[in-house]
């Protein structure tokens, strides 16, 4: 199944692709405001798959990506989130240092 992650000023929305295509149905809203925690990591299945990994009050949310996708598009939006959350400035810093990558359309999913 494809799913498509957006990440705006104020929230993270999650929609199956052919849903919000054909019926604009929205899977799931995150307020930015209550993520408390968002990390770019590996997942722990046999493909070694990069993940984010979002952390908001009592839900933790792992968003997975295609096991061949760059560090770096996955390091953009993890990045992205992170400056608008309240995380320790160190954490902030060393997830801000990262470059940011743009990531195509149309590609694999």
């Amino acid at each position: 199944m494809k799913t498509l992650v957006t990440v705006t000023d104020r929230r993270i929305i999650t929609a199956r692709t052919n849903a919000i295509l054909e019926q604009a149905e929205i899977r799931q809203e995150t307020p930015l405001n209550r993520v408390r925690y968002v990390r770019a990591a590996a997942t722990q299945d046999r493909m070694a798959r990069l993940a984010i990994d979002l952390i908001t009050r009592g839900v933790e949310h792992a968003v997975a990506f295609h096991a061949d996708i760059a560090n770096t598009q996955v390091d953009s939006p993890a990045a992205a989130i992170a400056e608008s959350m309240a995380i320790p400035n160190v954490e902030r810093d060393e997830l801000q240092r990262q470059p940011y990558a743009s990531i195509e359309a149309g590609g694999k999913s």
